[in-house]
C-alpha cells in the first residue's frame, strides 16, 4: 500500500508542476500586456487578478483543483514588479 501511496503522490506532485508551468508561460506570453499595463496605471493587485482570471477560464476546473496558483502568486507578483 505505501508504494501506492507514493507513486500516487509523485503523480500529483507532476501535475502539479505541470499546471505551475502553464500558469507561468502564460504570464509570459503577455509581457508585453503587462508592462503596458503597468505604465498606464494599473495595480499590482488587478494585474495578478487579470492572470489569474484568465488561468481560471481556460481550465475549466473548480478552484480547490488549482493549488499551484497558492506557489504561483507569489512568483507571479515578483513577475509584474520587475516589469
Amino acid at each position: 500500500m505505501t508504494i501506492f501511496t507514493s507513486f500516487a503522490g509523485v503523480a500529483i506532485l507532476i501535475a502539479c508542476l505541470g499546471l505551475y508551468g502553464l500558469a507561468m508561460f502564460m504570464a509570459e506570453l503577455r509581457f508585453k500586456e503587462v508592462g503596458i499595463r503597468k505604465v498606464l496605471g494599473a495595480t499590482e493587485g488587478s494585474l495578478l487578478i487579470l492572470l489569474t482570471r484568465d488561468s481560471f477560464d481556460s481550465a475549466h476546473l473548480l478552484p480547490p483543483f488549482h493549488s499551484h496558483f497558492v506557489v504561483g502568486h507569489g512568483q507571479m507578483a515578483g513577475f509584474i514588479s520587475l516589469s
